[in-house]
């Protein structure tokens, strides 16, 4: 489940004196990009180890600190040779130790600043086809980029996008095991900043080896999910109902409150104007069977049950830990 994650190591943690020369003197297997000062006189390098299908780590390591952050960080396309997949809990563990033996030093201390946890979900229909039953999550700010589409705060980014049209816009090649694998919906979250805050304490790698908070990550992935609001989406039905004006009105009206989260935002914002006086219990009555009516116009119809099927696969996802 783990997909990328980046990390910094500050010297003390290790007792090291000086990251840098310990990297360049202890390392095995390391290219050395550049080296370089910094405008104050510090010296600094970028170092990179070659892992599977000849995918890059990079790093930047000061005589005080290693980060790995940005491009060439994906763990999981250095350890697996690509990021199609995921890394298993041992998979993580294993690439760490790869990780730490080729740089000389040991990143199990260094403290996390970011964690990309995912999976890929089979589907039946084209991963597109999901996204409109996605309607809302409390807090987050809904919105879609180049057919992703994604629930995101300053901390905490929800994406659900088609893997496969992901490889081929960046013309990269689809794995072996993956080419007659149709329909691909990746759902993915990331902790992108105060991983401490979030978590309220502070994550290091030795963290994410561990079962207790990799199980921990897993709930949250899942509550997460469970927590959108989902509706499938309602489409025109005209080929054995004549279409009048008021379908017309009903088709546009329910998309208007689907484009606001769906009924059920609507039925709570009815409720709050009810509890702060501005609709009378007689009025809000009448305008939730306004909404009850629009819904359950014949001519609007749904011809598959997205949610249902979206549902399924995650409640049959179980993690698996070794």
């Amino acid at each position: 489940m783990y997909d990328n994650v980046s990390f910094y190591l500050e010297s003390h943690e290790v007792e090291s004196i000086n990251l840098l020369e310990e990297v360049l003197s202890n390392g095995s297997d390391i290219t050395v990009e550049k080296l370089g000062e910094t405008g104050t006189g510090i010296p600094f390098g970028y170092v990179s180890i070659v892992g599977a299908n000849n995918q890059k780590l990079t790093f930047k390591i000061f005589p005080y600190s290693i980060w790995m952050s940005g491009k060439n960080s994906s763990i999981c396309k250095y350890y697996l040779g690509d990021n199609f997949q995921t890394l298993t809990l041992e998979d993580f563990n294993d690439a760490i130790l790869n990780i730490s033996e080729k740089l000389g030093v040991d990143i199990t201390k260094a403290r996390v600043s970011r964690i990309d946890l995912a999976t890929n979900f089979y589907m039946e229909k084209d991963p597109s086809n999901y996204h409109s039953c996605l309607t809302h999550l409390s807090r987050f700010t809904r919105g879609a980029i180049n057919g992703n589409l994604y629930f995101k705060t300053t901390q905490i980014e929800l994406n659900f996008y088609d893997k496969k049209k992901e490889y081929r816009q960046k013309r990269v090649k689809i794995p072996e095991q993956f080419k007659e694998v149709e329909n691909v919906l990746r759902y993915e979250i990331r902790f992108k900043k105060n991983i401490s805050k979030l978590f309220k304490r502070k994550i290091t790698i030795s963290d994410l080896c561990g079962k207790e908070f990799f199980s921990e990550l897993y709930h949250k992935w899942k509550s997460y999910y469970w927590n959108i609001t989902k509706q499938n989406p309602i489409v025109f039905d005209s080929e054995t109902t004549t279409m009048g004006t008021k379908d017309f009105k009903d088709y546009f009206f329910v998309q208007g409150m689907e484009a606001t989260g769906g009924v059920k935002v609507v039925y709570d914002i009815i409720e709050k104007s009810k509890k702060a006086h501005t609709l009378t219990s007689t009025k809000a009555s009448y305008l939730r069977s306004v909404v009850s009516s629009a819904y359950s116009n014949p001519i609007l119809s749904v011809n598959y049950d997205y949610v249902e099927e979206l549902n399924d696969k995650m409640s049959n996802y179980e993690l698996i830990l070794k």
